[in-house]
């Protein structure tokens, strides 16, 4: 696919005056096809195309009879990286291959499966077509011309004259996509109102223009399920702070949106200050507005990255040392391709180093994966450079390298686990426990006079391909072992086991057909109204079946009605967010629609198009937009 944007960037916007001629050339000639007519004559081996056939007496035209060709007797094989050309295999497998653009839909003979053929029939005959996929923002000056002259080629000229009353300048799009939102905004206020209890999760950060934008998302009940939708897309106008942040928002969903904070249950947040603030903060000030009932949840997501951050010096020593020698390799553009050819020559598995990014949960992980992986290709490069950072791929460093690699990649897959849509407490909780309690046993096994190294395959593969002394072995383990204490209490401190215990008084909302016998209620503290329903619930089979089958919110959702008071204790725990996960998938997405070269934007209309759940209602759009004619009476 490389090839082809380097050939339109080498061909450069002059073809686009030839776009229109040359597409009717091309679809005229697929028509033709298409109909059944094919042209008459012969492919040209040389150049992929059709040639005029003889009479059939073998004379061309001057007369002379023509001399006869050498074929090759052995067809030639297609190959896969031909698709990076454009072509694709199009024959039966008792034929000869023979190779067929995927942008024109033209065949070509068997003989033109060579690599500078099939590039030249992508430079020479078929430029404007991808040209016009490389540069989709000209659309008034480039795609409707072109669109015109092929409807009105394939169609008629009735059908293109359609196609010239469609508006496509820059205040045109940006008014519908303003309608488009507002309609989506009207119908996710419309269903908040009628859901009644809901939740938020929020999260701040800066743009490229420097301004400060806030993301919230919203959960509620929909159609006998949770429904999880983008709520906003603020802009801070001035500071940070907590008052402010809440100021902004506080507009926008009580006096705009006309929502009542006491049907917010809850909030869920990274730990900053301005959020978490025992004053100002932003949770502080929405419970202050909704009452006491509101529940706050820190991230899931950013806590377990808070408590990877604890590493003995010698460890982060090696992680810092790792780190400079991605950014002498990546930091050069010259360095970075002759690291690349390197990569190549000696047949590596990859050929890119990767960036360390703080902010990116997983960067850790991959980085030092991958430096791992590359290691003798690092080496090999560093010392052909004549670079000090050379002296650092030591057997000892080399060891400490390949336990980093193991115990982040564990790290970066409890990070994945805690991510999705439609998170609930009890999954996120099981995944934290059972990671807390695999550091203990690891830990257990490592103060073992015989310790274990299982749980790190690197290590364990590191140790079987080099002559590793008993002395590294040991010293490693007495840093793994340190670093497994600081990780215990890192997490301890940041998913303390008393929340924990909370939760387990919950215990019957995860499966209530547990607690059958009237003597295993007792340890869960019901009230005498939420005993009678459970009791009652726990006996019913049809429902223990729906629940073997059913998401935890809707099967508590679905017996609203029988029901009500569990159903409602269960939808208060479960409707919080556990985590900002929607957020920086927002954010991220924020990113492309609000770029340099757009850094005036005001993005909320479009971030709502693009992350709405909801789907336009057309006709009310279409509605509301009809010209209205006013006559002047003289």
């Amino acid at each position: 696919m490389d090839e082809y944007v380097d050939t339109v960037h080498r061909l450069g916007k002059k073809e686009a005056n030839r776009t229109r001629q040359v597409i009717v050339q091309f679809v005229k000639s697929q028509t033709t096809a298409r109909d059944g007519c094919q042209p008459e004559g012969e492919v040209n081996p040389a150049t992929g195309l059709i040639q005029p056939a003889s009479d059939g007496t073998g004379v061309g035209e001057s007369g002379d009879e023509p001399p006869a060709k050498k074929r090759k007797s052995v067809a030639r094989p297609y190959k896969d990286y031909f698709l990076k050309y454009g072509f694709v295999n199009c024959s039966n497998p008792s034929q000869d291959p023979r190779p067929m653009c995927v942008i024109c839909c033209e065949k070509l003979a068997n003989e033109s499966l060579k690599p500078t053929k099939l590039k030249r029939h992508l430079e020479t005959l078929r430029p404007p077509i991808w040209f016009l996929i490389v540069w989709p923002h000209d659309k008034k000056k480039l795609l409707l011309p072109a669109t015109i002259d092929m409807v009105s080629t394939v169609i008629d000229e009735k059908s293109a004259e359609k196609l010239k009353r469609i508006p496509l300048s820059n205040n045109t799009v940006s008014r519908r996509i303003h309608d488009i939102s507002e309609n989506l905004e009207e119908q996710l206020v419309s269903r908040l109102k009628a859901a009644g209890d809901f939740s938020i999760q929020l999260d701040e950060s800066t743009d490229v223009s420097d301004c400060a934008s806030l993301l919230v998302y919203v959960r509620y009940v929909w159609e006998n399920d949770f429904a999880e939708d983008f709520l906003c897309c603020l802009t801070i106008p001035t500071g940070t702070t907590g008052e402010e942040i809440f100021s902004v928002l506080n507009d926008y969903m009580a006096t705009k949106c006309g929502l009542d904070w006491a049907n917010c249950k809850g909030i869920t947040s990274d730990g900053a200050a301005n959020m978490t603030g025992r004053n100002s903060g932003v949770v502080k000030r929405i419970k202050e507005a909704a009452g006491k009932d509101i529940v706050w949840n820190h991230c899931f997501i950013h806590r377990q990255a808070l408590a990877c951050k604890g590493i003995p010096p010698d460890l982060d020593k090696v992680l810092k040392e790792v780190i400079r020698v991605v950014n002498f390799i990546k930091g050069s553009a010259l360095n970075h391709r002759l690291f690349d050819q390197l990569c190549a020559d000696m047949g590596a598995e990859h050929t890119h180093l990767l960036f360390h990014t703080e902010v990116r949960w997983l960067s850790k992980g991959r980085v030092l994966t991958r430096v791992y992986e590359l290691r003798n290709e690092i080496h090999a490069f560093l010392h052909e450079k004549k670079s000090p950072l050379a002296d650092l791929f030591t057997d000892d460093w080399l060891f400490t390298l390949s336990y980093l690699a193991d115990i982040f990649s564990s790290l970066n897959e409890l990070n994945l686990k805690l991510q999705g849509q439609c998170d609930d407490v009890f999954r996120n909780w099981k995944h934290v426990m059972a990671f807390q309690k695999s550091l203990k046993l690891w830990l257990a096994r490592l103060r073992r006079p015989n310790p274990s190294h299982y749980m790190f395959p690197t290590v364990l593969q590191h140790i079987e391909e080099n002559d590793v002394s008993d002395t590294d072995v040991k010293h490693l383990t007495g840093l793994i072992r340190t670093h497994f204490v600081a990780l215990i209490d890192n997490f301890d401190r940041y998913f303390p086991t008393e929340r924990y215990d909370i939760l387990s008084d919950k215990r019957w909302i995860q499966n209530p057909f547990e607690f059958e016998s009237p003597e295993s209620l007792l340890e869960l503290g019901l009230t005498p109204a939420e005993e009678k329903e459970l009791l009652q619930l726990s006996s019913d089979r049809t429902l223990k079946r729906r629940h073997e089958c059913m998401a935890l919110s809707s099967f508590w959702i679905s017996i609203s009605s029988e029901y009500p008071v569990l159903s409602k204790a269960s939808i208060l725990l479960l409707i919080p967010f556990t985590t900002t996960y929607k957020c920086e998938v927002g954010f991220s997405v924020f990113t492309k629609i609000k770029t340099r070269h757009r850094n005036r934007l005001n993005a909320a209309p479009d971030m709502r198009v693009a992350l709405s759940s909801c789907t336009p209602d057309w006709n009310a759009i279409l509605k509301g937009n009809r010209p209205t004619y006013h006559i002047r009476v003289v």
